[in-house]
Parts: C-alpha cells; sequence; structure tokens
C-alpha cells in the first residue's frame, strides 16, 4: 500500500491537502474558524443545505465523495483517541 491509500481522510486532511486554513474554509463557507476547528475535532458535524454541498466540497477543492468520506470518518478519528478522563 502507498502512503496515500493508508490516509485515513478527515476534513483537516482535505483542508491540508488544498493549502488552505481554517480560517480561509471558513471564509468560504461562511462560517467561523472556531466551527470549522469543532468540525475537524468531531465536536459538531456541518449540516448543509443540499442547495450549498458544491460550496463545501469546491471549498475543500475535493469530490462529494471525499468529503463524506471525510466527515464520516470524524467519528472513527474521535473514538481511537485516547480517553483522558480516566
Amino acid at each position: 500500500m502507498t502512503q496515500e491509500e493508508k490516509q485515513v481522510v478527515t476534513p483537516a486532511w482535505l483542508r491540508k491537502r488544498a493549502g488552505k486554513t481554517q480560517r480561509r474554509i471558513a471564509v468560504e463557507l461562511g462560517t467561523t474558524e472556531s466551527v470549522v476547528s469543532k468540525w475537524e475535532r468531531g465536536v459538531v458535524i456541518p449540516h448543509p443545505a443540499l442547495v450549498d454541498i458544491p460550496q463545501y466540497y469546491k471549498a475543500y477543492d475535493c469530490s462529494v465523495e471525499e468529503l463524506i468520506e471525510a466527515f464520516c470518518n470524524i467519528n472513527l478519528v474521535v473514538a481511537d483517541r485516547p480517553n483522558l478522563e480516566n
């Protein structure tokens, strides 16, 4: 397997691949850096209207499939983090 095949696609990974900051994504999507950070940490997941979805995949410079995969993978990445409360 190549390195790219092993890469878990997440919103943060898509953003970095596109060479954008959280601020740039926020501006393009009409939200705040704080909200983008929450998406990347899995605190919240965006719920765009269907007509807004193209704006999201254009901001992340990816396909619709990659966008869906990235936001679905947030739960996997968050679940793999150690629980620091114990």
